[in-house]
């Protein structure tokens, strides 16, 4: 009798030292099928959704998912669009597809890759987008002095990348070389002879007279704070004058002049009345 009770008692202390792991371990999944009841008795509905072994115990390592976990307070909907296991899908994604988020070789199915559409024309890059049965998406566009206008320059999601059907393809399509480039070049090295009123900038008359192919658009290009003007710094000229060297001509209004040649001149009298004060006193 005096074994059958000491067993019983064994037995109870192994329940009370075993039950908080256990709780433990149930506590974050209960917590995890709050979050996404979908997930519910489904294929990721055990540890292996943030351990590296189906069952572990409470010093088990995680996965990099169960680890995001951890380092979000143990908050899974604050790492919903993270994508933790750099597989190209989101935690949000790969769990309502029932695929572990924590595991990079465990994908939604049903995934595509997206195609390589650097340097095609924009129309074949939208054709091959939807062949590969995706979308196309925004369609940016940028000067470019290497892509021919028309080819794409850049694309995202990037070539090779794991995404869902019909996801979404960003393009961003060459317009070719700037036109502006040459024309902000003759006048950045000829500002100071351009700037005949020497104001420090330069007006449509002044820039187109002093470079061919001055136009609206090309002028409109280059003046970026839209001011009507062109300054050194749309130029990219230094403030000491083209080529950085101090040897430009002079911005001194007249005003700015008569106020210079008084203060030479009240300086040179002080200097003659000391000189004057000084050969009295010997």
């Amino acid at each position: 009798m005096k074994r059958v009770r000491l067993s019983v008692l064994l037995v109870s202390v192994l329940m009370l030292c075993l039950a908080p792991s256990a709780a433990a371990k149930s506590g974050y999944l209960a917590n995890f099928i709050t979050t996404y009841p979908p997930a519910d008795n489904t294929r990721i509905d055990n540890c292996l959704m943030c351990h590296v072994n189906a069952s572990p115990n409470s010093n088990s390592a995680r996965n990099s998912y169960g680890t995001a976990w951890r380092n979000a307070g143990k908050n899974f909907q604050a790492i919903g669009g993270v994508d933790s296991d750099g597989d190209g899908f989101s935690n949000l994604d790969e769990i309502n597809a029932l695929a572990y988020p924590g595991n990079a070789s465990d994908k939604p199915a049903g995934t595509v890759a997206v195609p390589n559409l650097a340097g095609l024309a924009e129309s074949a890059a939208q054709t091959a987008v939807t062949d590969a049965g995706l979308t196309v998406g925004t369609i940016g566009s940028q000067f470019s002095a290497t892509v021919a206008a028309g080819a794409v320059i850049s694309q995202n999601p990037a070539a090779g990348a794991l995404v869902s059907p019909g996801a979404a393809v960003n393009l961003v399509v060459s317009l070719g070389p700037d036109p502006a480039a040459g024309i902000r070049a003759v006048l950045a090295a000829g500002f100071d002879a351009a700037d005949t009123n020497g104001d420090g900038r330069l007006s449509f008359a002044e820039a187109s007279a002093a470079a061919a192919g001055v136009d609206n658009a090309a002028f409109g290009a280059i003046d970026t704070n839209g001011d009507g003007f062109l300054d050194r710094a749309e130029l990219g000229v230094p403030d000491g004058g083209a080529g950085g060297c101090n040897c430009g001509k002079s911005l001194l209004t007249p005003a700015d002049f008569q106020k210079r040649l008084g203060d030479f001149f009240l300086t040179g009298l002080a200097l003659s009345l000391l000189a004057a004060w000084g050969s009295r006193r010997r």
